[in-house]
């Protein structure tokens, strides 16, 4: 069963999806929540998906993605991307700052500079 989580596009590490409902809670309900979010402009959609039956999810072409997914990475491919210390959410995603920073780094070098003055 599955529990509660997060987890990022991987080709946009900047959009975050959060899917706050267990297996059996979104069986229950009929239809699974996503929420996206992206990190560099703070925007958050919430997705709902009708439960799919096996069946279903077996015709569906490998790597595929729900339109409403694609729309969201369209709208949020913020390339280049802006320097991290800009974004509405820099820590929502660390791994995404593998592009434009080295945040552990400048937090590093930031005390030091302050811990000198």
């Amino acid at each position: 069963m599955s529990e509660p989580h997060q987890t990022f596009e991987t080709s946009q590490p900047w959009v975050v999806y959060a899917y706050p409902r267990t297996d059996a809670e979104a069986d229950k309900l009929g239809e699974a929540l996503v929420i996206m979010c992206c990190a560099v402009c703070g925007e958050r959609e919430e997705w709902r998906q009708p439960m799919r039956s096996d069946e279903e999810l077996a015709k569906l072409p490998p790597g595929y993605k729900a339109p409403a997914r694609v729309a969201f990475l369209a709208a949020h491919d913020h390339r280049p991307l802006p320097h991290a210390l800009t974004w509405a959410l820099p820590l929502l995603n660390p791994v995404a700052h593998r592009e434009t920073m080295d945040v552990l780094g400048f937090v590093v070098r930031d005390a030091a500079a302050r811990a000198d003055s």
